[in-house]
C-alpha cells in the first residue's frame, strides 16, 4: 500500500510538472473539495455498516475515550515542541500532525488550506507514521506494550494498520484501535482547519 501511495503522487507530480500550468490551480482546487467531501462520505459509510462493532466498545465507558485522547495530545503537542528544532511553525506543524495518520485528507486539507507546501509536509509526514506502525509494531510492543502500536497508528489503527496490530498486539489491542481511531478520524478534519486557521491568523 505504501508503495502504490508513493507511486501514485510521484506520477501526479511528474503529470504537474510536464502537462500543467498555474492556470490549472482553481480546477484543482475543485477538486481537492470534491475529494475531501468524497472521503467524508466514504468514512460515514463505513462507520454506519459496522454497528456491531460498537457494542463491546461502548461498554468500556470512558476508557474508551482515554486512548484516542492521550493519542491526540501527544500527537499535537510532539509535532508542536519539535517544529523548532526543524525550522517549522509550531501550528502548522500540529496541524499536520492532526492527520493522526490520515495522509490523504490532511494533505489535502493543508494544501487547501494553507498551501502546497504545507499539503506536502502533512502528506509525508502521516505517510511516515503510518509506515513506521507496519514497521515497528512488534518491537514497539516489546518495549511499550500493546497499546503502542495503537498510539502510533494513529487513525489509521481502524483500517490500514489494523492487522499488523492484532498480530503483534492481539485481537484486543485491535480492538481498542478501531475505536481510537474510529474517533480520531473522525476529530482529524476539525482539528486540522482549527490549527491552520490559527496558523494562519497568528501568522507563526
Amino acid at each position: 500500500m505504501i508503495w502504490l501511495v508513493m507511486a501514485t503522487v510521484a506520477a501526479g507530480f511528474a503529470f504537474g510538472r510536464v502537462f500543467l500550468d498555474a492556470g490549472a490551480a482553481p480546477a484543482l482546487d475543485r477538486w481537492v473539495d470534491g475529494a475531501l467531501l468524497a472521503m467524508m462520505v466514504v468514512v460515514g459509510i463505513d462507520i454506519g455498516r459496522q454497528p456491531e462493532a460498537w457494542a463491546p466498545l461502548l461498554r468500556r465507558g470512558l476508557r474508551l475515550v482515554a486512548v484516542p485522547l492521550l493519542v491526540a495530545v501527544g500527537s499535537i503537542a510532539g509535532a508542536a515542541a519539535a517544529a523548532p528544532l526543524l525550522g517549522l511553525p509550531p501550528l502548522l506543524a500540529a496541524a499536520a500532525a492532526a492527520g493522526f495518520g490520515w495522509y490523504s485528507l490532511s494533505g489535502a486539507m493543508l494544501t487547501s488550506l494553507v498551501d502546497p507546501a504545507a499539503g506536502t509536509l502533512a502528506f509525508l509526514g502521516n505517510v511516515f507514521r503510518e509506515l513506521l506502525t507496519f514497521l515497528l509494531a512488534v518491537p514497539l510492543v516489546r518495549r511499550l506494550g500493546p497499546l503502542a502500536p495503537v498510539a502510533v497508528g494513529g487513525a489509521t489503527a481502524m483500517d490500514t494498520t489494523m492487522p499488523v496490530i492484532a498480530r503483534a498486539s492481539g485481537p484486543g489491542a485491535a480492538l481498542t484501535g478501531f475505536a481510537s481511531g474510529l474517533l480520531l478520524a473522525a476529530a482529524a478534519p476539525f482539528l486540522i482547519e482549527a490549527l491552520a486557521r490559527l496558523h494562519l491568523g497568528l501568522g507563526s
